[in-house]
């Protein structure tokens, strides 16, 4: 994301140049639809589809994640906003309840498994979570349209709330897919800090019940969240192999898969009282 400002009105605007140029007209559109809904994204202006670029209204200069990183007494404040901020955009975008089922959910290692370099590990961690969600099968499932990447790196702090910086996906499913997505954001970051593994597992959990009480939430999304949180966190780790990653990342993903594997849910939520 690069600064820019208006030649005339000196105005700041955010200027996004993509790789694939194609990109592009997507993202100007999904963005320009969020914002006709209302929704708090944003406010997109330009999209120059020969050179890939998009240009919106200049949101703020930090994002919730640099935020969090550097100030933990604001954290639970940050929170309940990305919360009521995922709210807000899934009433805009309800499209009804349902009973839980697994085929709600995508096969994470599809491209691995039929390449044939899904390790035992992996595999025992993909049989663990089917058990899982046949266990939830038939629970209340929100249906909704998905935001897609709702992640911290892509919320812009603002005094009037978080701003959102990337396209919601046209797709529907469940709430619960959004939630894990901010989550698995959030554990990641942790994963780089300097805390113990016992207070990273802590603060990781506190932020889950502060997301979804904000949220409005009940046990049922909370088990889903925590369903979708591993299938994310098992389809990073097995993507991460085959790529340079940090050390520390690594070792978050690992213990998470070997957790996974074992039968336990890796985003742990303690009790959780709507």
């Amino acid at each position: 994301m690069i600064e820019a400002r208006a030649p005339v009105s000196r105005r700041r605007i955010a200027i996004k140049v993509y790789d694939r140029r194609d990109m592009a007209r997507p993202q100007f559109e999904g963005m320009s639809e969020a914002w006709l809904l209302g929704a708090r994204v944003a406010r997109p202006l330009f999209c120059d589809d020969a050179d890939g670029i998009v240009a919106t209204a200049w949101a703020g200069d930090e994002s919730m994640i640099e935020a969090l990183s550097k100030n933990a007494t604001a954290r639970e404040v940050q929170i309940v906003a990305a919360g009521e901020w995922l709210a807000d955009w899934h009433r805009r975008g309800a499209v009804g309840l349902r009973a839980f089922a697994p085929e709600l959910l995508t096969d994470p290692l599809a491209d691995l498994r039929a390449a044939g370099t899904l390790g035992p590990n992996c595999a025992a961690a993909l049989a663990a979570l089917d058990r899982r969600a046949s266990a939830l099968t038939g629970a209340p499932c929100d249906e909704v349209r998905v935001f897609g990447d709702f992640a911290a790196k892509n919320l812009i702090l603002n005094p009037q709330g978080p701003v959102a910086i990337d396209r919601p996906r046209r797709m529907r499913g469940p709430a619960a897919r959004d939630h894990a997505r901010f989550l698995l954001d959030l554990a990641i970051n942790l994963a780089r800090s300097e805390l113990s593994v016992g207070a990273r597992d802590a603060r990781l959990a506190e932020d889950a019940r502060i997301l979804l009480k904000a949220y409005g939430g009940s046990p049922d999304l909370a088990a889903q969240v925590s369903l979708h949180f591993d299938r994310l966190a098992l389809h990073r780790f097995a993507v991460a192999q085959h790529r340079a990653r940090s050390r520390a990342l690594m070792t978050y993903l690992a213990t998470a898969v070997d957790c996974i594997a074992s039968g336990r849910p890796a985003l742990d939520w303690g009790d959780v009282a709507m």
